[in-house]
């Protein structure tokens, strides 16, 4: 997308917004990972008797506002009617237990709801910015960004991450003091987010200096850093951008420090170590395009790095297990096929299939026979727990699971996990148990999202982009894993997809001699009126 002598960058977006999401210009590449911090709470409303719209504040009644909206169906109107209080829009949770009742209701108040043209004004101004400073100096001064951590890298040889954008001024002495008891610290101590008491003004959200709105953090209270080595973010908390310089504790509601990380953040950072080390099989020490590229398509699984042996072990001991059911099941063959397998998500991983099912059954509760230590965060916990007689009826489950299937136990990822396209299955490569190349396919198991055929791949990596900043102007390959068109009438409909299956990558022009050699794309220019 190119505005002449204005903008110019390459990259994805989000259908419907009108500026590159994540992406590269002459100078600074950027992505964006899901950010643990939350962009809202709920208000907890003390209603008035008798009167179920009405609330309190400071003991004073308040009556609640009313939106009706109308929407065309296809099939006739249909209308609903909101009620909006000082603090938000009410809201119904039932997982939550957050019920309107006669005497409690509960809103939500967004952080994310006065936006305005903020957030497409500072993607602008980054897609301007010619270093992470300058990115970082955008960020800070519009704070627009919705539920992403940013991470950066520029022609200096400077990286930075931050998670600065649109989030709640609740420091943890707003939580303290404001928390409601009861159902409210229940919800916060099981998934994090913070409810504060409606019925007194000053749990308000807090103020601080330099903010384009009232009610969020600024910067400065806010995690980022900028270094001349590396950062890191697989959409856990932002504790360990670099594991070299923990990040202290901010506040609760941004995420936490001193907390177990996710399969893909332990990964991410040991390939890191690996590849600065030159110890990978990837060439010298340090980063190349094609360096960076095989790491990603290693397909490692650190799950299986760090299980694998032990639950082979524990098959071949006892090769006979009960499945959930009660039903009592042959392990042999699942222990040959597991014992074969080699540890990745590639499309000739005999044995991936059956332990990617093992671990999805597999209990998240005595899994590790140790314990997480916070001063050794990437490698603890790292044991399986044997003991647990669960471990074995997972994989009887497993091994279930594929015979009604109709799957060989020693089934590779291609056999199994794909998307369709013109009615043909196109074999995909990732993993879902640790896998840098994260891939989701249906199971199965009976979830929400075995409405897809089995082995459909739902979810995982989309937009994949490597970028090397050099004097001469970027230079990027990428790929797009499910192709560009939704149209099955399109010739972008699976040209990706395949390409991707194979490993294969494009080249992404830039400049305009770039553009001008690629024959069969298709150049629009827009007018402004």
């Amino acid at each position: 997308l190119t505005v002449p002598g204005q903008y110019n960058v390459e990259g994805g977006t989000l259908e419907g917004f009108p500026l590159i999401g994540i992406g590269f210009n002459q100078h600074l590449a950027w992505t964006h990972t899901v950010s643990t911090s939350f962009r809202f709470t709920f208000y907890q409303l003390q209603l008035v008797p008798g009167d179920p719209t009405s609330y309190y504040v400071d003991g004073k009644a308040q009556k609640m506002g009313r939106v009706r909206v109308s929407v065309n169906t296809g099939h006739g109107t249909a209308t609903h009617t909101y009620y909006t209080t000082r603090w938000g829009t009410v809201a119904d949770v039932g997982q939550a237990g957050y019920h309107w009742t006669s005497t409690t209701a509960y809103a939500v108040a967004d952080s994310m709801s006065n936006d305005s043209f903020r957030a497409a004004n500072q993607y602008l101004r980054m897609g301007q910015a010619n270093s992470v400073q300058n990115l970082l100096a955008v960020e800070s001064q519009y704070l627009a960004i919705p539920t992403f951590n940013t991470i950066a890298s520029d022609d200096t040889g400077h990286a930075y991450y931050g998670d600065v954008g649109n989030t709640p001024n609740v420091p943890q002495s707003l939580i303290t003091s404001c928390m409601p008891t009861g159902l409210a610290q229940i919800v916060y101590n099981a998934a994090g987010v913070v409810t504060l008491d409606g019925s007194r003004s000053s749990c308000a959200w807090d103020n601080d200096p330099g903010t384009p709105v009232p009610g969020i953090f600024n910067a400065t209270n806010l995690p980022h850093t900028v270094r001349t080595d590396y950062v890191e973010n697989s959409n856990d908390t932002y504790w360990l951008a670099n594991p070299k310089a923990p990040f202290p504790a901010y506040s609760p509601i941004i995420g936490n420090i001193d907390v177990e990380q996710g399969l893909r953040t332990r990964l991410g950072n040991q390939m890191i170590a690996q590849r600065v080390a030159g110890t990978d099989g990837f060439g010298p020490p340090k980063f190349t395009l094609g360096s960076l590229q095989s790491m990603w398509e290693s397909n490692q699984s650190l799950q299986a790095q760090l299980v694998l042996g032990s639950l082979v072990g524990a098959c071949q001991a006892a090769p006979s297990a009960k499945s959930s059911k009660g039903v009592s099941v042959d392990l042999t063959a699942a222990c040959s096929a597991l014992a074969g397998y080699d540890k990745t998500g590639n499309l000739d991983a005999g044995g991936g299939w059956l332990f990617s099912e093992w671990a999805a059954y597999a209990p998240s509760t005595g899994y590790w026979s140790g314990a997480f230590n916070s001063t050794q965060p990437l490698t603890t916990p790292s044991q399986l727990n044997i003991a647990n007689p669960a471990i074995l009826t997972a994989l009887a489950d497993a091994v279930v699971n594929l015979q009604t299937h109709h799957i060989p136990l020693d089934a590779t990822y291609g056999d199994v996990q794909h998307v369709t396209r013109h009615g043909t299955k196109i074999p995909i490569p990732g993993c879902d148990t640790g896998c840098f190349n994260a891939i989701y396919a249906a199971d199965g198991q009976g979830g929400p999202l075995d409405a897809a055929p089995y082995g459909e791949v739902y979810d995982g990596s989309s937009l994949v982009m490597t970028t090397e900043l050099t004097p001469g102007g970027p230079v990027s390959q990428g790929i797009l894993t499910y192709s560009q068109a939704t149209d099955p009438t399109s010739p972008w409909y699976d040209n990706m997809t395949k390409l991707y299956s194979q490993k294969k990558w494009i080249s992404l022009p830039y400049t305009a001699a770039q553009l001008a050699q690629d024959h069969g794309a298709k150049s629009e220019t827009v007018a402004a009126s």
